[in-house]
């Protein structure tokens, strides 16, 4: 009799804890996968020229209740050249409020973050040379409800044929 109680014990416990247990969440908000376009070719002659890089990061939200996307902000380092390019390597800029949207994810969620960083470049004529290009690591800075988050994106590539 004992064995049977036992088991019978041991069975309501394992619903009791099943049916407590979030569905399918993992009681969390994750952020994660930056990216962002991978190069842009500024027009020629331009001179500062403004364009936009457009990034998305993917957006996971097991926890039960909304959560609010407060601020985004990047910054882009210059780690390679080559041609004509102007800059230095190790060029930092940063920009300090990004657009967003969505500005919420909704509790059991997931979505994609679509943000923009302004960029600019000059392209004046230049001779001989036909692949200058300026390279940008992208870190971006998401703070929210659930805390700040800290992604790299993919390299973006700014070319000046």
């Amino acid at each position: 009799m004992d064995r049977v109680h036992v088991v019978l014990v041991g069975g309501v416990l394992i619903m009791a804890m099943v049916a407590c247990a979030p569905a399918g969440g993992s009681g969390k908000f994750t952020m994660a996968n930056a990216h962002v376009d991978p190069s842009y070719t500024c027009p020629n002659p331009a001179e500062d020229f403004a364009y936009d890089v457009h990034g998305t990061i993917d957006a996971d939200n097991g926890t039960g209740s909304q959560v609010t996307i407060q601020s985004m902000s990047s910054t882009t380092t210059t780690v390679a050249t080559h041609g004509s390019w102007l800059g230095p390597l190790g060029e930092i800029d940063d920009e300090s409020d990004l657009l967003f949207s969505p500005n919420s994810v909704g509790s059991g969620s997931k979505t994609k973050v679509h943000f923009t960083i302004p960029f600019g470049c000059t392209d004046t004529p230049h001779v001989g040379i036909l692949d200058t290009y300026g390279e940008f690591a992208v870190h971006v800075s998401v703070v929210t409800s659930a805390g700040t988050f800290e992604l790299d994106a993919n390299r973006h590539r700014l070319k000046t044929p």
